[in-house]
């Protein structure tokens, strides 16, 4: 759901809508502002709803590479096709000297044909927005990973908003804007605080539901296809 249809969604709850003189009483900015703040909240709580899984190309040598959107990467899947196919899983190096792949960096022309990775390593330095793959891609070929990465969500009146989010975005707007307009109104107080409480209700709800899909399908490695980049 776009940022802008939240924002209009909200304030038409507030009955700040009346043809003529919209967005009176709480701005778009201001509304804006609420909404980035409940995405933030709801992140900090439910990045699983944040994450998403990648194709991406990869660099020749042994330089760190970045995967674009990502603000931070999870973990490898493993090498892939360009549709986001796995076709051989990865272990992972961890990002520290003594367990660093002792090989070749250099970029060269593979001649052999006989290229194959073995593992991955997360960059610690940048916070995980990039990787190296071990032993490095030589130059002359092209080959793919699979990742799963998470997107920090932007509060844009053209963002995309997760599904699963809004409600919970939705209740905490609408908590930020009557606690901004009750100027001490006790019934005003009440129905801010009762959105606010619905906003953990939902977050809570949501732990429920994952916890018990954990329980029932368990770790399956299995690697989602979503879209190349």
């Amino acid at each position: 759901m776009l940022g802008a249809d939240i924002i209009e969604a909200v304030s038409l709850d507030l009955n700040d809508q009346e043809p003529g003189h919209e967005y009176t009483r709480w701005t778009r900015e201001q509304l804006r502002s609420y909404m980035a703040e409940g995405l933030n909240h709801v992140a900090r709580y439910l990045k699983e709803w944040f994450l998403e899984t990648l194709t991406v190309e990869l660099e020749t040598g042994g330089d760190w590479q970045e995967a674009c959107s990502c603000s931070r990467i999870l973990r490898i899947y493993g090498e892939s096709d360009k549709s986001g196919r796995v076709t051989r899983y990865l272990r992972r190096i961890a990002d520290v000297e003594q367990d660093i792949w002792p090989g070749s960096i250099q970029r060269c022309v593979d001649t052999s044909g006989s290229y194959s990775m073995e593992g991955y390593s997360i960059n610690s330095a940048d916070g995980g927005k990039s990787f190296k793959i071990y032993p490095p891609v030589p130059y002359g070929q092209k080959r793919y990973v699979s990742l799963l990465c998470y997107k920090r969500p932007e509060a844009e009146l053209d963002s995309d908003i997760p599904e699963d989010a809004v409600a919970a975005v939705k209740q905490w707007m609408l908590y930020r804007a009557y606690a901004l307009d009750s100027e001490n109104n006790a019934a005003i107080v009440n129905l801010a605080e009762s959105h606010y409480k619905a906003f953990y209700k939902i977050i809570e709800d949501a732990h429920k539901l994952e916890l018990e899909e954990e329980l029932r399908y368990g770790d399956i490695r299995t690697a989602p296809k979503d879209k190349a980049e």
